[in-house]
């Protein structure tokens, strides 16, 4: 808890960041014991957070990239970049190296993506993770 109320005071965006946007996921949906036959949305997710554009100024600070999986077992993604149904898009253009946040402060470098979102007026294709294994319910928090 310590360490993610210090990341807070460094990246403003994780207080105050009112833009949030999902940018990709690869989920199932699946039937639990006792739910009622109500489906349940288990995978990874790709989500952004960052100052609402026109709306705020928290001055130089990056957008953050947030992955997290809701999975109670060490879970291997695998992703196909070339196909927008199937990428793990990234706010970041392709190739930039980004850093976890989160210890063990893992870093990847991002491949092309077909998609384009135009964050900060970037006109470049946003950049794609190709695989990821995480931990019982991990979270990660990526910037440049």
């Amino acid at each position: 808890m310590r360490a993610l109320f210090h990341l807070r005071d460094h990246f403003p965006v994780l207080t105050d960041g009112l833009f949030l946007q999902q940018l990709s996921n690869q989920t199932e949906l699946i039937n639990l014991p006792g739910s009622n036959q109500t489906a349940t949305e288990l995978g990874i997710w790709s989500v952004v957070r960052a100052a609402f554009p026109g709306v705020q100024d928290l001055g130089n600070t990056s957008s953050i990239w947030m992955v997290y999986h809701n999975r109670n077992m060490t879970t291997n993604y695998t992703f196909d970049c070339t196909q927008n149904d199937t990428a793990f898009i990234s706010p970041f253009p392709t190739g930039t190296r980004v850093k976890n946040l989160i210890f063990p402060h893992d870093e990847l470098v991002l491949t092309d993506s077909p998609k384009k979102l135009f964050f900060n007026g970037s006109q470049e294709y946003n950049g794609c993770a190709q695989n990821l294994e995480l931990v019982p319910y991990e979270f990660r928090a990526y910037v440049p």
